[in-house]
C-alpha cells in the first residue's frame, strides 16, 4: 500500500529503483509492437474482407495461421539468422553499437536499428491474431444491407470501406486489452533472445537467481498493467461509441 516493495537479494536496491530502470524499454518495446500490429493488421484484415474468396483472401489467411502457430523463441531465432547473420542488415542483440553514439542522429538511428527484430518478433502473434479478427469483423460489417445500399448509391469502393472502417473501429479497440496478456508474456522470451534490458529480461534473472522481492515485484506490476489496459480499453470504448456513454451515463443519473 505505500509502494515499497522491499529491497532486492542481489544488490541490495529498492525493488522500485530495479524495476524502473527496466520499465522505459520495456513500454518502448510494447509500444512499437502495438503500432505495428494494428498497422499492418488493418488494412490487411480490410482487404481480405473487401475481396472474399480472392487469392489475396486465400493466402492471407494461411500467412496468418503460419504466423499465429509460430513460437516467439523460433521466430526470434529466424529473424536474427535472416536478417542479421546472413544478410547482415539488423543488429543481432542488445539496444547500442561501440562507438554509434558520437552523435545524436547517429544514436538515434542506431537506437531504432536495433529496435525493429524484437518490435517484429513480439508483433508476430498479435498481428495474426488482430488480421483474423479484422477480417472477420470486417466481413460481417461489409454484408449489411447499408454498404449495399451506399454502394448502388454510387459510393467508390474506397469510400464503402471507410464506412466499413468505421462501424468496427470499436470492437477493434476492445482487442487491445486481449493482446496486452500475449505482450506483456512474449516480452519475457524477446527480451531474453535479444538481450534487450527490459522488464522480461530482468524477471528471468530474477528467476535465476532467486531474488524473490523482485520476482513478486515484477508479477504485481505485470498484472496492474493488464488490468489497466482493459480498463483503459473501457474508457475508450466509452468515448468511440456514443451510445455507449449515454446508456451508462443514463443508468448512473437513473441509479
Amino acid at each position: 500500500l505505500r509502494g515499497d516493495l522491499g529491497d532486492s537479494l542481489r544488490d541490495g536496491r529498492p525493488v522500485g529503483s530495479v524495476v524502473a530502470e527496466a520499465l522505459p524499454w520495456t513500454i518502448v518495446l510494447n509500444g512499437c509492437a502495438i503500432l505495428l500490429i494494428y498497422g499492418l493488421a488493418v488494412p490487411f484484415g480490410l482487404l481480405g474482407a473487401m475481396a472474399p474468396g480472392s487469392a489475396f483472401d486465400r493466402l492471407g489467411s494461411g500467412v496468418l495461421l503460419a504466423l499465429y502457430s509460430l513460437p516467439s523463441f523460433a521466430a526470434a531465432l529466424l529473424l536474427q539468422e535472416v536478417f542479421s547473420v546472413r544478410l547482415g542488415l539488423l543488429p543481432l542483440q542488445g539496444t547500442a553499437s561501440a562507438g554509434a553514439m558520437a552523435s545524436l542522429s547517429g544514436a538515434t538511428i542506431d537506437r531504432l536499428r536495433h529496435l525493429v527484430l524484437p518490435t517484429i518478433c513480439l508483433a508476430l502473434m498479435g498481428w495474426a491474431f488482430v488480421a483474423r479478427y479484422a477480417r472477420a469483423a470486417f466481413r460481417a460489417v461489409a454484408g449489411n444491407n447499408f454498404i449495399a445500399v451506399v454502394r448502388s448509391k454510387g459510393l467508390s469502393r474506397r469510400s464503402a470501406a471507410r464506412h466499413v472502417v468505421a462501424n468496427t473501429a470499436v470492437s477493434l479497440l476492445t482487442h487491445v486489452a486481449a493482446i496486452l496478456p500475449g505482450l506483456v508474456g512474449g516480452s519475457v522470451i524477446v527480451e531474453q533472445v535479444f538481450s534487450w534490458p527490459g522488464l522480461g529480461r530482468l524477471y528471468l534473472s530474477s528467476i535465476e537467481g532467486r531474488d524473490y522481492p523482485v520476482v513478486l515485484g515484477l508479477t504485481l506490476l505485470s498484472a496492474m498493467a493488464v488490468l489497466g489496459g482493459q480498463f483503459l480499453v473501457d474508457l475508450l470504448y466509452m468515448a468511440a461509441d456514443p451510445k455507449v456513454r449515454d446508456q451508462l451515463l443514463g443508468t448512473e443519473a437513473g441509479a
